[in-house]
């Protein structure tokens, strides 16, 4: 087991979801005693596959076909339903970017706080923070309230921070979403660079170019299910035909 990374067996994850929606509260009232109706959505049915150290793994597939659900489950975020996930190292889950920032204050202060909670000491958010800001573009606006960013410079910010955590897994969702094509170029220098450094990465994209260029081993989802676990160019064709 210590030369794997992750190893997951027969993960699967279901959601009952509400059929009727009640958006007032007069209708939570008026509905209190009656029984609502649920659907069960599979998420993940039954999802096994186990990363290497140091691998680069991508995972694509149409939307709603589990990705998403998948890093939340290997993060701790969701507990599996049924299935296995074991961990070997130190995981930083940059899933949801910029969820902990507090748009009263400026950008420099959200790097203290945020990057605080990620684990990194004061002493070198502080020492680092001009370099984090502009590394996301936004040098200028270190003073600048959050409230006042746009959502592509709150991502960028929060991209800039999270990727300086010290981890030995990193779970990346949609990071090539957050920027302009030259911010994301740096992001992938970035996670090339944690590679180089033995870090373990699955990237969630829609980028099948970043597949192609980045990633050693790809995984396809489709409606919950593991269709196909090979190389990027075989989860691509299989993904969307030849080329």
């Amino acid at each position: 087991m210590d030369e794997f990374a992750i190893h997951a067996s027969g993960i699967r994850k279901v959601f009952n979801v509400p059929l009727e929606h009640r958006a007032s509260l007069r209708e939570h009232v008026a509905g209190f005693f009656s029984r609502v109706e649920r659907h069960r959505f599979v998420a993940l049915d039954e999802i096994s596959f186990s990363l290497e150290k140091g691998e680069f793994l991508g995972v694509i597939g149409p939307n709603g076909s589990g990705k998403t659900t998948l890093m939340r489950v290997i993060a701790g975020i969701y507990p599996q339903d049924e299935g296995s996930v074991r961990i070997s190292g130190a995981i930083a889950p940059l899933l949801e970017l910029g969820i902990g920032f507090n748009d009263e204050l400026s950008a420099r202060d959200n790097i203290l706080v945020n990057g605080t909670i990620m684990g990194m000491s004061r002493s070198f958010l502080k020492e680092n923070a001009d370099d984090i800001l502009e590394y996301a573009g936004i040098s200028e606006f270190g003073n600048m309230k959050i409230k006042n960013f746009s959502s592509g410079m709150r991502s960028r910010l929060a991209f800039a921070v999270a990727s300086r955590v010290e981890a030995d897994i990193y779970l990346m969702d949609e990071v090539m979403a957050v920027g302009d094509h030259e911010f994301n170029e740096r992001c992938m220098a970035r996670l090339d660079q944690l590679k180089s450094a033995g870090k373990t990465i699955l990237l969630v994209t829609h980028d099948m170019e970043a597949v192609r260029k980045h990633s050693n081993r790809c995984l396809l989802l489709d409606q919950g299910r593991l269709v196909a676990d090979g190389t990027p160019e075989e989860c691509i064709t299989r993904y969307l035909g030849p080329q």
